[in-house]
């Protein structure tokens, strides 16, 4: 089965169409955490990355005809204002229970089918458009013809072996997280102060 491949250095590469489509999760990568802040919030936050095959939709790469795919990253995090839970709540089509509120394994996910909901969103200078997954629902139909190989990477269970056939941006985001840095001696960045922290963040934002 073939690995997804990304064109190297195109700021043009082609984005996946707005829409629904049927297609399937290839990839989940635990991204470790970092320190990020925003609007008056600083905090370290835990990052998970999903991605889906749109086998309806094509790109050649290197000669090579391959099914497109669309990747979004989201705070670990199950809790009710967090994006992560409404996702794959719509997802199974039931919400989650207390049990598993309380420990729900993303491994379960992969290789699973999904109905994926495609939105064209524009950067604040409108210069450039991104796609974004806006919902997961369970499939109308299979989509049968699938064909990448599922990848699955987590930092505890796998350590500094990030999996082959994982893009080099994703494995770069990887090797800055502070587990990664900690694992391979590089030691964790520094950050600056907790006790500044004015507000929580919001929406994504909000870690276990």
């Amino acid at each position: 089965m073939p690995v997804a491949k990304e064109p190297e250095g195109s700021e043009d590469f082609k984005i996946m169409p707005a829409g629904t489509w049927e297609g399937r999760c290839s990839g989940i990568w635990d991204l470790g955490s970092r320190w990020e802040q925003g609007d008056g919030w600083a905090k370290t936050i835990h990052k998970i990355l999903f991605q889906f095959e749109i086998p309806e939709h094509r790109i050649e790469i290197e000669g090579e005809d391959l099914p497109m795919v669309i990747s979004q990253r989201y705070t670990l995090s199950l809790h009710s204002k967090a994006k992560l839970r409404p996702l794959l709540e719509g997802w199974r089509d039931k919400p989650f229970t207390k049990e598993e509120l309380s420990g729900f394994e993303t491994k379960n996910c992969l290789g699973i089918y999904a109905r994926v909901q495609v939105f064209h969103n524009e950067n604040s200078k409108g210069d450039k458009t991104y796609a974004n997954i806006n919902s997961l629902g369970p499939p109308f139909n299979k989509a049968s013809n699938c064909t990448i190989e599922p990848i699955y990477y987590d930092l505890d269970e796998h350590g500094l072996n990030i999996p082959q056939g994982t893009h080099e941006w994703i494995q770069k985001i990887i090797q800055d997280s502070d587990e990664y840095r900690l694992m391979s001696g590089q030691g964790m960045v520094l950050k600056g102060q907790e006790n500044d922290l004015r507000q929580p963040p919001k929406d994504d934002d909000i870690p276990f």
